[in-house]
């Protein structure tokens, strides 16, 4: 085992087994996985559209075809490559598992911090705000999965990586071809609803909101 091998597993025994608490415990788990998840994120998508507008349409919709892709295309990919096993197969003496074990043989990369990460990055693209409480869950639930036993910290480094640099991609191809679509067709296609292209104006504005076509400044 190379000297970065070593320090991943050194890391992981530090937080999996010294960093145990009964309180912590609970949290991790809850972190990992709990019935609130998707009934929260569904209830998340309809406020969106219903009452988001635009900027929670483009945010739903890029986030939802994002993490299609990445999962798709970036994550299972990399984990039938890697085949990396999971701390609590590996080093069945070491590990404490606390969570479901999930395939045994795909620890690289987490799929839970690439996808918390991809998220955090489109809610900051679209609200920018939102980043002061997605990037600390983010890092929550990344540190659940090392504490839960089934990743390393480097399966969640890395997945922290794949998640945002795939979310940057998207959001970059969908930043071009939304401005080729406005320069085309002009006045009948909103402006891109980003919080960051633009500061917000002398009135008080919301920066980048979705203008009606006749406030639409001429392309």
């Amino acid at each position: 085992m190379d000297a970065l091998g070593r320090f991943d597993l050194a890391l992981f025994r530090a937080i999996n087994r010294d960093g145990a608490h009964p309180f912590l415990d609970a949290v991790m788990r809850f972190l990992s996985g709990n019935p609130f998840f998707w009934p929260a994120l569904i209830a998340l998508g309809v406020a969106l559209i219903w009452k988001g507008g635009g900027r929670g349409c483009f945010f739903l919709v890029t986030a939802l075809v994002a993490a299609g892709l990445a999962n798709e295309f970036v994550v299972e990919p990399l984990k039938d490559w890697v085949q990396r096993p999971r701390p609590y197969v590996e080093f069945p003496d070491l590990a404490v598992l606390r969570a479901g074990k999930g395939n045994p043989r795909g620890s690289m990369p987490s799929a839970h911090a690439l996808n918390m990460a991809l998220l955090a990055t489109v809610a900051g693209w679209y609200y920018r705000r939102s980043l002061v409480v997605l990037v600390p869950v983010a890092v929550a639930v990344g540190y659940s999965r090392v504490y839960n036993g089934v990743h390393y910290p480097s399966d969640v480094l890395a997945g922290w990586l794949l998640g945002a640099g795939t979310a940057a991609i998207a959001l970059g191809l969908l930043h071009r071809l939304w401005r080729r679509v406005h320069r085309r067709w002009g006045r009948r296609w909103p402006r891109l609803p980003v919080s960051w292209l633009r500061p917000a104006s002398a009135e008080g504005q919301e920066p980048n909101a979705v203008l009606p076509s006749s406030e639409l400044p001429p392309s």
